[in-house]
């Protein structure tokens, strides 16, 4: 074996370890402060804004653009996420094979309809 064996001392573990702890504590207190913050603005932005009128004022509330998405990801997404979770995280391999093969082929088809179509008609 040619080079130098470098051993780590106990007391360098210790250093490196007390390092670590102190790493993790700071991400926690920050992970904890923004959980409380952000829980905050959702308990605010729960409920619209009516222009300072009263709820019998305003007859509706016209919803952002935004809200179409969020709709989408919390409504539609969330199922869809649920069955592939369900369907693919099972732990047998070739399930997960069989999906990843799935995709990367359908890809594929995909990528080379595009070719073909552009040197057929767009070339």
């Amino acid at each position: 074996m040619s080079g130098t064996l470098v051993l780590v001392t106990q007391a360098e573990i210790l250093v490196m370890s007390i390092i670590m702890v102190l790493t993790a504590l700071v991400f926690a207190l920050f992970y904890a402060l923004l959980k409380n913050r952000s829980y905050r603005l959702r308990i605010e932005s729960a409920e619209p804004y009516l222009s300072g009128e009263g709820e019998e004022v305003v007859s509706r509330v016209n919803v952002p653009s935004a809200g179409l998405y969020w709709g989408f990801v919390k409504g539609w997404g969330k199922k869809m996420y649920a069955f592939l979770r369900d369907e693919m995280h099972n732990g047998v391999l070739s399930d997960w094979a069989t999906y990843m093969a799935l995709w990367l082929c359908g890809g594929l088809v995909i990528a080379l309809a595009a070719v073909i179509a552009y040197v057929v008609w767009g070339g």
